[in-house]
C-alpha cells in the first residue's frame, strides 16, 4: 500500500474562486528581448464553460526576476486595474476559512504572487486579459533562454507526455484554440541565429548590422508543449551595458530611486575549454538530505525492495568521500522540520566526515512531509565564505512536496550565488521539481532508480561542481566631470559556468548627450586574471518603461525584507515600514506588506463586492494547532533483501580517506585480489619511520600506489567513474616528496603485474 497521491494543479491566469481554470481560448504574445531583459505583452482571451456565474480572479507568480507592469481586464462593459494597497487596508495580515479550519498565511520568502479577484463571469461570458511584465532571463548552452511565463506554460502537459491536449472541459482547462507570438530582438553586438522547440518564421534582420532582429512562430501552431526560445547573439562573452532614462519627478520626490538614470551591466564571463577541464579543490558544498515519510518506501515497485532513503543515504556517503581537501562542507536533514550536523560549515577532514558520516547513517524516514524552502532559506541567509564558491546537493524523491513552486522560485533568484544539483531518488520520484531545481541554477539533475549504478552519476555531477568559477570580481566606472555612479546591487560574490550576472547602478548628474562612459572589469578565472573594458553612450534610453529601474526595485525591495521583520516594524518601526511602502508605491513592485488591489480603469476606484481569494497552492497551510497539513500514510513493515554485492569501485570509494589515502586492510586487500600475506610482503622494507596515530605513513603510501596501480592496470574502461578518486590520490602523494616513489612503483607493479609508469599516474 503506497503513499496516496495528492493532486494540487498549479493552473494559472483566469481561475475561478474553486481553482478550476477558465478555458483560455487565444493568447496573443509581444515580446521585446534588449540583451538580457525581456518585455512581456500578453492578451488573453477567456470564455467561461460554467452552468451559472462564476467569480473568477487571475493568478501570475512572478517567478525569479519578474515585474507586473500593465494590467487591464475587461468583463462586459467593466475595465478594471490594479493598483498597490498596503495589505492592512486591502485585505488584512490573515484571511481565515472557517470550512477547513485553515489560516492561510502569505509567506515572505515564497514566490511574488500577482493576484486580483475580477468579479462575476456569466455562462458563455467573455473575459479579456491585457497585461505586461518585464523579467531577466537567464542562459541555456550559450544562448540566451526565452520561455513563456506560466500564466500560459501551465495550461500545457508536461514535457514528457506523450498525450494530445484534450478539449476544454465543462469547467474549463484545456488549451488555447490559436497562439501568436512575435520576438523582437536587440543585441549591441548582433544576433546570430535563433533556435525553438517549435517552428518559427525565418529570422528577420531589422538592420545592417543585424544588432535588432524579429522573430515569430509559424501560422497555425499546435499549443501542446511550452514554447521557448533560445537566442544565440554574436560576441556575447563582451560586457554589455544599458542607460535608461528615470521618471521627471517633482522636487519633493527627489530622493525616489525612479528618478535617476539607471545602469545595467552585463556580464557573460568565456570559459576557455582547458579551464573548464580542470579541477578546483575550493568550494563550500552543502548537502540537503530529505529525511520525509516517503523516503521509506522502496526504489521501485517491490515492496521489499530497496528503500529510498538507504539510497540516498549510500549516493550521500559518495559525495562526502570524493570531496576535495581543503574545502568546506554541511549537512541538512529535512522533511516538516529540518537540523544540521554542524551549525556552521566546517573544513573537510576525516575527522568532520567520519561525523557526518555516522550522523547520516542514524537517520531514518520520520520527518513527515517535504518542506524545502527552509533548509534553502537557511543556506541563503548565511554569507559566502571567500574563495569558496557554494554549490548546493539536494537528494529527494520529491514525495509530498507543498512548496515546490516556492522553493524553485527562491534557487532561481539566489542563482547568481550558488549552483544546485539534484538528485531523485525511486521510480516516480518529482522529476519535474528535480529538474526545475538544478535547471533554474545551472547545475545537473540525475534521477536514480533502482537498477541504476550509483558511482558514474555522483561522479558526473561532482566533476561539474569542481569546475572552477570566476571570482574576486570589481567593477570601476569612468564618466565625465559633473556625473556620479552609484552602484545599486552589490557586486556579485562568484560566476559560475554558464552563468551571467547584472549589476544595476545609478546615474547622478548633468553632462552632456553625447557624451561616453566606461566601465572596467577585473576578475579571476582559473588562476588566471582577466581585464574587460565596455565603453557606451550616456544618453538615455527612454522608450524601455522604467524596466531598470522597476528590476532595481524589485531586488532592493527583497533585500530590505530579508533585513526586517516588517511585520513586528509594523507597529513599532513605522519609518522603516514607510520606507519600504514608499519604493513599493514608487515602482509598481508589491513587498510584504503591499498588495494588490482592482480598480475601475476610469475612475481609479476600488472595485467593490469582489469576492476574496480564499486558497491557492502557493501558500503555505497551517492548521488552528499550526501544524502543516499531512497526507501522510504509515509504510508498511518490511525485510530488507539481501544487499546486492558492491563493485570495486565502490568499495575503493568508501575506503579511501578523506585526505586520499587509503589504509592497508582486508577489504582493500580483497579488492586487490590478493591476501594480506602478499601485500604485506611486497611492500618496500626502507621506509620512513614517521608513524600516524592508524598507521605508518608508509603503509599508506603503498596502500595508495597499489590501487592507483590496480586502477590503472585493470579499470581502464571506467576511467571516467574513478578519476576523481585517483586524483585526490595523487594530490595526497605529490604532498609527501620525502617517499621514494620508485620503490613504490617497482614493489607495485611487480605484485600486481602492471608496467604502469609514474608520468601515467599522474606523478
Amino acid at each position: 500500500m503506497g503513499t496516496p497521491e495528492v493532486k494540487m494543479e498549479e493552473y494559472c491566469g483566469l481561475l475561478t474562486t474553486k481553482q478550476m481554470p477558465v478555458a483560455l481560448k487565444a493568447v496573443s504574445v509581444e515580446v521585446t528581448v534588449r540583451g538580457w531583459l525581456a518585455e512581456f505583452s500578453f492578451t488573453l482571451e477567456y470564455e467561461s464553460r460554467e452552468p451559472r456565474p462564476a467569480d473568477v480572479f487571475f493568478l501570475f507568480p512572478t517567478e525569479g526576476n519578474c515585474v507586473v507592469t500593465h494590467f487591464l481586464a475587461q468583463i462586459g462593459k467593466t475595465e478594471m486595474e490594479f493598483a498597490l494597497e498596503e495589505q492592512f487596508k486591502a485585505t488584512g495580515l490573515y484571511r481565515y476559512n472557517a470550512h477547513n479550519g485553515l489560516h492561510l498565511c502569505k509567506n515572505q520568502e515564497g514566490p511574488d504572487l500577482f493576484r486580483l479577484s475580477l468579479g462575476s463571469l456569466a455562462p458563455g461570458g467573455i473575459a479579456s486579459i491585457r497585461l505586461s511584465c518585464i523579467t531577466e532571463l537567464s542562459v541555456q548552452r550559450g544562448a540566451v533562454q526565452l520561455s513563456l511565463p506560466t500564466i500560459i506554460s501551465s495550461r500545457c502537459p508536461p514535457p514528457d507526455s506523450d498525450s494530445v491536449p484534450a478539449e476544454p472541459s465543462a469547467s474549463g482547462g484545456g488549451v488555447p484554440s490559436s497562439l501568436s507570438l512575435s520576438a523582437h530582438i536587440i543585441f549591441p553586438s548582433g544576433i546570430d541565429t535563433v533556435r525553438a522547440n517549435c517552428p518559427l518564421s525565418p529570422l528577420e534582420y531589422l538592420t545592417p548590422d543585424h544588432t535588432q532582429a524579429r522573430v515569430s512562430l509559424c501560422p497555425g501552431q499546435q499549443f501542446n508543449q511550452k514554447v521557448e526560445l533560445l537566442i544565440y547573439y554574436r560576441n556575447p562573452h563582451q560586457p554589455t551595458v544599458t542607460v535608461e532614462a528615470g521618471l521627471s519627478l517633482d522636487e519633493s520626490q527627489k530622493d525616489s530611486l525612479m528618478k535617476d538614470p539607471v545602469v545595467m551591466l552585463g556580464l557573460f564571463p568565456e570559459f576557455p575549454p582547458e579551464v573548464l577541464s580542470s579541477q578546483s579543490s575550493c568550494g563550500e558544498f552543502l548537502f540537503l538530505l530529505d529525511c520525509s515519510g516517503s523516503m521509506g518506501l522502496p526504489m521501485g515497485s517491490q515492496k521489499r525492495g530497496r528503500r529510498r532513503l538507504e539510497c540516498a543515504k549510500d549516493v550521500l556517503q559518495l559525495l562526502l568521500r570524493s570531496l576535495p581537501v581543503g574545502c568546506y562542507f554541511n549537512v541538512c536533514m529535512f522533511g516538516m522540520e529540518h537540523k544540521s550536523v554542524f551549525p556552521e560549515s566546517v573544513r573537510y577532514c576525516q575527522d568532520t566526515m567520519d561525523i557526518a558520516i555516522t550522523m547520516i547513517q542514524e537517520m531514518e524516514a520520520n520527518m513527515k512531509d517535504t518542506m524545502i524552502l527552509l533548509p534553502l532559506w537557511k543556506i541563503h541567509n548565511k554569507p559566502c565564505l571567500p574563495a569558496h564558491p557554494r554549490q548546493v546537493f539536494l537528494l529527494t524523491d520529491g514525495g509530498i512536496t507543498w512548496d515546490s513552486m516556492r522553493g524553485t522560485a527562491f534557487v532561481k533568484r539566489n542563482a547568481l550565488s550558488h549552483r544546485c544539483f539534484t538528485f531523485g531518488i525511486g521510480e516516480g520520484s518529482a522529476s519535474a521539481m528535480v529538474t526545475d531545481l538544478a535547471k533554474e541554477a545551472s547545475g545537473l539533475s540525475q534521477i536514480i532508480t533502482e537498477t541504476d549504478r550509483l558511482l558514474p552519476k555522483v561522479v558526473q555531477s561532482l566533476r561539474l561542481a569542481l569546475q572552477p568559477a570566476v571570482q574576486e570580481i570589481s567593477v570601476r566606472w569612468d564618466v565625465p566631470p559633473g556625473l556620479e555612479v552609484t552602484p545599486l546591487t552589490p557586486q556579485p560574490f562568484v560566476v559560475f559556468p554558464g552563468h551571467r550576472a547584472l549589476l544595476y547602478a545609478q546615474l547622478r548628474g548633468q553632462c552632456d548627450s553625447a557624451a561616453v562612459g566606461s566601465a572596467h572589469i577585473q576578475y579571476t578565472l582559473g588562476g588566471q586574471s582577466f581585464t574587460k573594458e565596455v565603453s557606451f553612450s550616456l544618453k538615455p534610453q527612454k522608450d524601455s518603461g522604467l524596466a531598470l529601474h522597476r528590476l532595481h526595485a524589485r531586488a532592493v525591495i527583497r533585500s530590505m525584507e530579508k533585513q526586517h521583520d516588517y511585520w513586528s516594524d509594523y507597529f513599532r518601526d513605522q519609518r522603516k515600514v514607510q520606507e519600504l511602502v514608499g519604493l513599493s508605491f514608487d515602482s509598481g513592485v508589491a513587498c510584504v506588506i503591499t498588495d494588490y488591489i482592482t480598480v475601475q480603469r476610469d475612475t481609479k476606484k476600488p472595485v467593490e463586492g469582489l469576492s476574496p481569494i480564499k486558497t491557492f497552492q502557493s501558500y503555505a497551510r497551517w492548521t488552528c494547532e499550526g501544524v502543516a497539513c499531512s497526507f501522510e500514510e504509515k509504510v508498511e513493515d518490511w525485510l530488507p533483501d539481501e544487499a546486492a554485492e558492491e563493485s570495486a569501485l565502490l568499495k575503493l570509494v568508501t575506503l579511501q580517506k578523506a585526505d586520499g589515502s587509503w589504509a592497508v586492510d582486508s577489504a582493500l586487500v580483497s579488492v586487490l585480489g590478493k591476501t594480506d600475506e602478499e601485500v604485506n610482503g611486497g611492500m618496500p622494507e626502507k621506509t620512513p619511520s614517521f608513524v600516524s596515530p592508524l598507521q605508518t605513513q608508509s603503509q599508506a603510501a603503498w596502500a595508495t600506489v597499489l590501487v592507483l596501480l590496480w586502477l590503472h592496470t585493470f579499470q581502464l574502461d571506467s576511467r571516467d567513474e574513478w578519476e576523481l578518486m585517483a586524483a585526490k590520490a595523487a594530490s595526497w602523494i605529490r604532498a609527501r616528496p620525502g617517499l621514494s616513489m620508485t620503490q613504490y612503483l617497482e614493489a607495485g607493479n611487480s605484485l600486481l603485474g602492471c608496467q604502469v609508469k609514474p608520468q601515467t599516474l599522474g606523478l
